[in-house]
């Protein structure tokens, strides 16, 4: 605060402008979850904050997440990556 003439006058900051996610960003995101890394990680490769990562990206991460799972079962249950030559050929027949 600051005075002027005897009356106290109030300094406001201007309020940060809302983040708006970009496709790319989206895109970003969605990946670096699959590849499981930490939700810290991926707020500073795209340059924000985690909750802001948190509230704007959530469906991106759940998403993402989603899919490590199903990746790393199938895997599991068949022995070999999806997409793999043994799982083309067991498709084909």
């Amino acid at each position: 605060m600051r005075s002027n003439r005897g009356f106290l006058t109030v300094i406001k900051k201007m309020p940060r402008p809302t983040f708006e996610p970009t496709p790319e960003q989206r895109v970003q995101v969605r990946t670096l979850a699959e590849c499981g890394a930490p939700e810290d990680y991926i707020a500073t490769k795209i340059g924000v904050a985690k909750n802001t990562l948190s509230k704007h990206f959530a469906a991106e991460l759940e998403a993402g997440q989603q899919e490590a799972k199903l990746q790393v079962s199938t895997f599991t249950c068949h022995g070999e990556p999806p997409g793999s030559l043994s799982q083309r050929k067991i498709a084909r027949r």
